[in-house]
């Protein structure tokens, strides 16, 4: 029979998982459903200037994408078209252009204020990160296309979060060992 090193490497984690103290188990279970629930996040950095709007940047992060259940019934639109040209994500938006301020007088006695209406802002999106996403659209509220940006990865490059995961739980789960054996011979 062949030894399997894997095998062996999972039966011992087991085997660990099984000696460890309640909390110590909670914590490392948290920390795989953290881990496991976060995923890859396209922010588009825009800019707004007098009716148009304009990519100054994008980013690929860990984290999560807002909540788009809740759109407003006139607006942008944002679409995430895939290489077969069909779409994978779709959402309406408004432009941040309200600004309410707050001013005191010289002499601190009155406030005054309101809002104000911005013609140029630069704002971002953070959407799902598609891997097989081809391009995003923007679209104006007559439904008239107003900006095309390219997001087709060439090279994709691996985020050093999934490398420090890892490492990191290891190092949780030592240190988790170390405090149960240490506990452990206290008791005697």
């Amino acid at each position: 029979e062949e030894f399997n090193i894997e095998e062996e490497q999972k039966k011992l984690v087991l085997e660990r998982f099984k000696t460890l103290n309640p909390d110590a188990k909670i914590l490392l279970i948290l920390i795989s459903i953290a881990a496991a629930q976060t995923g890859k996040v396209l922010i588009l950095n825009l800019n707004y200037d007098d009716g148009k709007i304009t990519f100054k940047d994008k980013i690929i992060k860990i984290g999560y994408s807002p909540d788009m259940k809740i759109q407003p019934e006139e607006g942008y639109r944002l679409d995430v078209v895939s290489r077969e040209d069909t779409l994978l994500y779709s959402f309406k938006f408004e432009v941040p252009l309200d600004v309410y301020v707050d001013a005191a007088s010289a002499d601190g006695k009155e406030m005054s204020g309101g809002l104000i209406r911005l013609d140029k802002a630069d704002f971002a999106l953070a959407i799902p990160y598609f891997e097989d996403a081809k391009e995003i659209k923007i679209y104006d509220e007559r439904d008239t296309q107003q900006l095309g940006i390219n997001v087709e990865e060439k090279a994709q490059k691996r985020s050093k979060l999934w490398i420090i995961m890892p490492i990191a739980a290891f190092i949780l789960l030592l240190i988790a060992l170390f405090l149960h054996k240490k506990r452990s011979y206290r008791k005697f």
